[in-house]
């Protein structure tokens, strides 16, 4: 069983200097009941991660392409 709350938690703590690179502000907006899932947590950590830095590295780069 794997806490998608503190999954996510650990994951803005990992990702906090790369959003800082990127300019982006990370929040979030979690249930206070804890949501456990049966999951390898390794897999869902790396889908999260990816999830995470496609979309800080697509925020950085919006403001850039939308001044042309």
């Amino acid at each position: 069983m794997v806490s998608v709350n503190d999954l996510v938690g650990e994951m803005l703590v990992l990702l906090r200097s790369e959003a800082e690179r990127h300019s982006v502000v990370m929040r979030t907006e979690l249930p206070t009941d804890q949501l456990c899932v049966t999951a390898d947590r390794v897999q869902l950590q790396q889908v999260l991660m990816n999830l995470m830095l496609n979309g800080m590295e697509s925020m950085s780069r919006a403001p850039k392409e939308s001044s042309k």
